[in-house]
């Protein structure tokens, strides 16, 4: 080859990278990897063609896409850009090829597409019932990788994540999937669904799979995109202007042209996409046709999702449910819910506190749905928001909604931090009627001004209402309530409903107390009265099941060798920290290096944990600062696994361990080893084979795991319908025991599921809430017949025909206490409590029955108050609080301004907190949204490596996809976040050791007590970035 080719050649190369680069949001919204990889392996590879799928299955599309556009980059082949577009042209995704290539009209297709995809969205919850079995045979437009994933799903997780599955891919697609969507769910009996989507199309019948979609497009014209995809990727196309002739020299065709900008940009003469008041006519139009079109309303004897009651049960399921979304549902209240709701009937605040299984969301549906029907407060459009604290009660809550209320004309939309997609400034422009979503996300939305006020909303519903208190979200929404009751009495203000099963009694130790704790919660929310079931207890004694109750106290293990090992492992680790030179410092200083008497308590790991900052602090001496974080490193590691031996199996211990070196082991975590790392790692080597013999000795099983084994044994024996969930106190006890009854060969058939709530954990990744929706989905369906859950399953949750619930040594406060038995929805249900003999767990349930019943008795107290006095207790409660959070106010910003005026000139210097290299500067970190803390350093990438994240999650407005490690010691650094397509290192403040600039050294556990001021991220800061990126691509 010539050189002049050669330099052809690269320049043609370099070309189509940017190019790529250019639409590489884009094809990481719409292109499904697995679908074109294999296509591609003669290009790539075959073994980077399988990388790329697994990384699919492992991380999600958007990774592998990345991944799969990373590889043609760095590929050297000779046409691989012409490879990938035929790729994408037998794929199915023309659309994408020729937007990316130019061909005229493919930017009209997009938008067009987009209209689809946003009808699906917002359809999504209807569509989810679909049978996917029964949808594939009539939708040529999948590929057959798209037909083997979607029966995957539908076979492992359920007709539903299947369904979903298929929606995600169809939407993803060119051509004319919609028509053949809407003709595939006509002749699989779902015209229904068809008219949701389409209703012209009815016209044409079964096999309207062809044809103009104008007509659906003109009616849906007006909606806004979900996300700003195609507007980005406009913004961008002036790359086409710098690409000279040359640029698709290989892609010549009848078809193609050059893209400039004219014919991609929006002019300001086009009409702008609006916001969705067409589609609003549109959904208008459908719920008329259907007003029309269905049978006379049906009254139900009760809601499916909180029909908690008992004879009911022994029925046959179908009696009750109603698979016809065109059948409209009417109330049909018993005696006792009417007296419930009567005080909010009459526009009280209120707070509904019922037994769990009372129905409880079915009298605040009846609530929504009689304050909707007067239309307007005043002169604002009534608009009910019902708040949840957990995300699977989102859907929940909201299938209830949308089967009740939707039927009727009503617009129900469900919204949570973790899957918002629709902004919900928008979505109170567009009217909908009810609003379901978790309370951060509305308080989110009021600290940023996305939403101006409370006051656009006119019924506000508290779910599980007793968390309106300190700091809970609940609260924070509530005391914007409380403000502007006192500072703008005459602005108007939601009415409010509050529902609990237990408002429990605080840190209450007498009567009085109590009451003050119940008048407490009442004057958070703002409540005029509380409603109780007082005249017709009797028929609620009916419907509500109440348990049988059985508390266990059982006897540990008689000998454990197996722990006694584990502890003559840490006693050897905590003699290495005593004979080092930076033990002389401890003695120096006055500090003890002594540890507790006993390993595997709580006090001992709380001495681990200050022991690590004290060291860090304290020791001049780098290599000694590693040696104390290396040893307590893995004395924190070893007291968890003396935890769950405690609660689990040996065998669950040692599991445990073998992942901590395992992970450690790992080549990019090896590289960073010094020689007391490998020391460590080789003590529990040559202690590995004797572990795993105590491992599998019969004789050393646990007690408290054979009696649970017993009691579910029984309960499925005397009824194999038996549904069973069993609360325990961490995510590694949840798993620990799900292994169990899986390798448990009488038990395993019961195929146990696991429910953890969606929190941040560095050993074991939390559940988003699709995954949470799924497995309660299973769990209801029988596919799971019992489920080991934290603390997540206790409260909210509604699951029929649950009537087992084994709390494993796991029990809290009085609230979690009756929730818990709350989740005992059928007669004759039992409620176990099996508690190790050597804990004080006993003592603390019996605690909790003197505070329920003492609970009992403040509500009846507070109840017999006159309403003079009730609401003077409140008014001045509530001045009271004003007072000490304008207070707590003050005090932060007093704080931040000290924290300003006495941040050092000189920055504060980052080094790792495990081999204390250099990181970063204290004057390049950004707040963004007053909780996360960006990096501004463009030298920062030298000192890093980036891996993959393992749960690559979409939050609020950052897409997290990488962790960042110390480049020398591979240590946990934090993230990396896509923000609006850049991306920022997100760094964990604890990951650190701060050096002030006189020298001291801290260590600091929350950004929030960083001994200097962050400044707000600001545009400015964005732009340097955007320019910085642009600069390096130029170079």
């Amino acid at each position: 080859m010539s050189a002049d080719k050669e330099v052809t050649k690269c320049s043609s190369s370099e070309q189509h990278i940017r190019l790529l680069q250019t639409f590489e949001p884009l094809l990481c919204e719409r292109l499904v990897a697995s679908t074109v990889v294999y296509l591609l392996a003669p290009t790539l590879s075959l073994e980077k063609a399988k990388s790329i799928s697994d990384i699919q299955k492992r991380d999600g599309k958007k990774e592998a896409v990345r991944a799969l556009l990373q590889q043609l980059y760095e590929c050297t082949e000779n046409g691989w850009f012409q490879a990938f577009i035929d790729s994408l042209q037998e794929s199915g995704y023309e659309h994408l090829a020729n937007y990316i290539l130019g061909v005229s009209g493919s930017l009209d297709d997009l938008e067009e597409l987009e209209t689809f995809k946003k009808l699906i969205t917002i359809c999504t919850p209807q569509l989810a019932s679909i049978q996917p079995s029964q949808i594939l045979p009539h939708l040529t437009c999948l590929t057959d990788d798209d037909r083997e994933t979607i029966q995957v799903d539908e076979r492992n997780d359920g007709a539903r994540q299947a369904a979903l599955t298929l929606l995600c891919r169809l939407v993803q697609k060119g051509g004319k999937w919609f028509r053949e969507f809407v003709s595939a769910l006509r002749k699989t009996n779902c015209g229904h669904l068809a008219d949701l989507l389409d209703p012209e199309s009815s016209d044409l019948g079964a096999n309207a799979s062809e044809g103009d979609n104008s007509e659906t497009i003109a009616k849906a014209k007006s909606l806004e995109l979900e996300d700003d995809t195609v507007g980005d990727i406009v913004s961008h196309t002036e790359v086409y202007n710098s690409l000279d002739d040359t640029d698709n020299a290989d892609l010549q065709s009848s078809n193609t042209h050059p893209m400039t900008t004219q014919n991609l940009s929006c002019n300001d003469e086009e009409e702008p996409i609006a916001s969705l008041e067409e589609l609003d006519v549109v959904v208008k139009e459908i719920e008329a046709n259907k007003a029309v079109t269905s049978q006379p309303p049906v009254a139900e004897q009760q809601d499916d999702a909180d029909r908690d009651k008992d004879e009911s049960y022994e029925t046959d399921d179908n009696e009750h449910d109603n698979d016809d979304p065109e059948e409209i549902k009417t109330f049909n209240l018993r005696n006792y819910q009417l007296e419930l709701v009567e005080p909010a009937l009459e526009g009280k605040n209120t707070i509904i506190c019922a037994p769990t299984g009372s129905g409880k969301t079915l009298t605040s549906c009846y609530i929504m749905q009689r304050h909707l029907e007067k239309n307007f407060t005043g002169t604002r459009r009534n608009m009910v928001v019902f708040l949840v604290n957990q995300r699977p009660l989102v859907e929940q809550q909201g299938k209830v909604f949308q089967e009740f209320l939707a039927p009727k004309g009503y617009r129900v939309i469900q919204l949570t931090g973790e899957t918002v997609t629709i902004p919900l400034s928008e979505v109170v422009e567009e009217g909908y009627d009810v609003i379901v979503l978790t309370a951060q996300v509305l308080e989110n939305a009021l600290r940023d001004n996305i939403v101006d006020s409370l006051s656009v909303f006119t019924m506000m519903v508290f779910d599980e209402c007793h968390h309106c208190q300190k700091l809970e979200p609940y609260n924070c929404i509530m005391g914007r309530y409380r403000d502007m009751k006192i500072d703008k009495p005459t602005e108007p203000r939601p009415q409010i409903v509050g529902l609990t099963a237990s408002l429990g009694v605080g840190k209450a130790k007498t009567s009085q107390s109590a009451v003050e704790h119940i008048v407490s919660i009442c004057a958070n929310l703002d409540a005029d009265t509380i409603a109780t079931v007082l005249t017709h207890k009797n028929e609620l004694a009916q419907y509500v099941a109440v348990p049988e109750e059985e508390l266990l106290s059982v006897q540990g293990r008689a000998e454990d060798p197996f722990a006694k090992k584990i502890i003559a492992i840490m006693c050897t680790i905590e003699r290495i920290m005593q004979t080092s030179e930076g033990a002389a410092s401890f003695d120096q200083k006055g500090k003890d290096l002594r540890p507790p008497s006993e390993q595997g308590t709580q006090s001992y790991e709380q001495w681990v944990v200050q022991l690590g900052k004290t060291s860090a602090e304290l020791l001049d001496d780098k290599r000694m600062r590693r040696v104390f974080k290396t040893c307590t490193d893995h004395l924190r590691k070893y007291n968890d696994a003396l935890f769950v031996n405690k609660d689990v199996r040996t065998k669950d211990a040692l599991d445990f361990l073998n992942r901590y070196f395992d992970k450690l082991n790992e080549p990019e975590r090896r590289q960073g080893f010094d020689k007391l790392d490998n020391d460590l790692f080789q003590l529990f080597q040559e202690q590995k084979a004797e572990l795993e013999v105590f491992s599998k000795d019969p004789s050393l099983k646990n007690p408290l795991l054979e009696k649970l084994g017993v009691i579910i044994r029984k309960a499925y024996k005397e009824n194999e319908n038996t549904r069973g969930i069993v609360l325990t106190k961490t995510r590694a006890s949840c798993f620990a025991l799900k292994n169990w009854i899986e390798e448990t060969d009488d038990m395993k058939d019961l195929n146990p599921g696991v429910l953890i709530g969606g929190g941040r954990n560095a050993d074991i990744p939390g559940m988003n809430q699709p995954q949470q929706n799924n497995l309660l989905e299973m769990f209801q369906e029988g596919n799971h017949r019992i489920i080991i859950c934290t603390s997540v399953g206790q409260e909210g949750i509604d699951i029929k025909l649950c009537n087992l619930v084994l709390r494993y040594n796991y029990a809290n406060n009085e609230i979690g206490r009756v929730q818990a038995k709350g989740r005992n929805r059928v007669k004759d249900g039992k409620v176990f409590l099996l508690a190790g003999a050597d804990t004080r767990i006993k003592e603390r349930e019996e605690l909790n029955m003197m505070r329920e019943n003492m609970m009992y008795k403040a509500i009846s107290e507070v109840k017999r108050m006159t309403d003079r006095y009730f609401t003077r207790q409140i008014q001045e409660l509530q001045r009271d609080d004003q007072r000490k959070r304008h207070g707590r106010a003050e005090d932060k910003a007093a704080a931040e301004s000290k924290r300003k005026r006495e941040t050092p000139r000189e920055a504060v210097k980052f080094l790792c907190g495990r081999c204390n290299d250099f990181a970063c500067w204290s004057t390049d970190f950004r707040e963004f949204k007053e909780s996360h803390h960006l990096l501004l350093d463009d030298s920062f990438m030298e000192r890093v490596t980036i891996l993959p994240h393992k749960r690559p999650m979409q939050i609020d407005e950052m897409y997290k996809h990488g962790k960042v490690h110390c480049k020398k010691c591979k240590h946990d650094w934090g993230i990396v976040a896509r923000i609006e397509y850049i991306d920022y290192p997100i760094l964990k403040i604890s990951s650190f050791i701060l050096v002030m600039p006189k020298g001291t050294r801290k260590v600091i556990r929350k950004w929030k007590d960083a001994p200097f001021h962050v400044e707000p991220f600001t545009e400015e800061d964005k732009q340097k970035v955007v320019n910085t990126e642009k600069e390096n691509a130029a170079n």
